[in-house]
């Protein structure tokens, strides 16, 4: 089913709230564990023969986000063998002090691109497993645990999870809800958290050369080597990362409505074959509520134009007036 019939049934038939209810307990409750365990109100695990695990953390101007990221890895996180590794390209700001200062591995890259850094810190890992995350995610105290045991098992190569917006308003969290939830792919791997096996990395790496939306191109060519089976897509456990992406969506609003009026009167042109562009599209229609309303309106305008009633009154007052001449 389409995301918009869902989301017009849902919205008929009562079901919306009861998933806005749900996102906002799922929310609450990832938050708590994060407060619980930086407090030291959980234990970490104690066992013996437990796998080193990397994480990974592209970075390029990131101290804005990049000190939680890691304190999150340090006190949140419940797993306790892990080496972290900052790959970062010519930051100016105190990204790498502030990797410093938490202890993590930095590396310098001398190229940009997300998916150079992803692949140049997978290669420099030490740990059986890898897990990659964006500068601005808050791990949680499960997440790396459970990416362990589903990795170990043989049966799981990558691992990923659902997430929400720990600065989003409600209708952001709610989009990213019914994301993960109903329209999310096995393989449609997001940066926030994708957790792999060193074997698997032998085999699929991410591409240095593709700058955006390597996590997804990661994801797919993995599927495409090896199908669905390897996949693992966590909707249990949540990871908490920055709407910051949006903000800079809102940011550039202006610009984008006004494309959005040039090219599309009714919905929204797509230039190109790329489902992610397509993805994208329908992401801004869901999350763009001005969007869609005056989107909306012009598509009803639209189909007036066409209805038999109106076209047949139009031509009549066309023919009474030539008849008047």
């Amino acid at each position: 089913m389409r995301r918009v019939q869902l989301l017009a049934l849902h919205l008929l038939s009562g079901r919306l709230l009861l998933e806005f209810l749900e996102m906002r307990r799922r929310l609450l409750g990832a938050m708590r564990e994060v407060v619980a365990a930086a407090r030291g109100e959980l234990e970490p695990l104690r066992c013996r023969g437990l796998p080193l695990v990397t994480v990974c953390i592209p970075t390029r101007n990131e101290e804005r986000f990049i000190g939680q990221a890691l304190f999150a890895l340090r006190r949140v996180n419940l797993y306790p063998r892990l080496e972290i590794i900052v790959a970062d390209y010519a930051s100016r700001d105190a990204t790498v002090e502030i990797a410093g200062r938490f202890g993590a591995k930095v590396v310098s890259l001398d190229k940009p691109g997300v998916g150079r850094a992803r692949h140049e810190c997978s290669l420099e890992a030490r740990g059986e497993i890898v897990v990659q995350i964006d500068a601005d995610t808050v791990v949680t105290p499960f997440a790396i645990p459970r990416a362990v045991a589903h990795l170990l098992s043989g049966r799981v190569h990558v691992y990923h999870t659902a997430h929400y917006y720990y600065d989003g308003d409600a209708l952001l969290n709610l989009a990213a809800h019914y994301y993960d939830k109903y329209f999310r792919k096995p393989y449609r791997t997001t940066g926030h958290f994708i957790a792999y096996t060193r074997d698997l990395y032998d085999c699929v790496q991410f591409d240095p050369n593709v700058s955006w939306g390597e996590d997804y191109d990661f994801g797919e060519r993995a599927f495409k080597e090896f199908g669905n089976s390897i996949f693992k897509f966590d909707r249990e456990t949540i990871i908490l990362v920055s709407s910051r992406m949006y903000k800079r969506r809102e940011a550039l609003s202006k610009t984008i409505s006004a494309m959005s009026a040039r090219d599309g009167f009714n919905g929204i042109r797509v230039g190109s074959l790329d489902p992610r562009d397509y993805a994208g599209a329908l992401e801004r229609l869901l999350v763009d509520g001005e969007l869609w309303s005056r989107l909306s309106r012009n598509g009803l305008e639209f189909v007036k134009r066409f209805d038999h009633v109106e076209v047949a009154k139009r031509y009549l007052s066309i023919i009474g007036g030539l008849r008047e001449r």
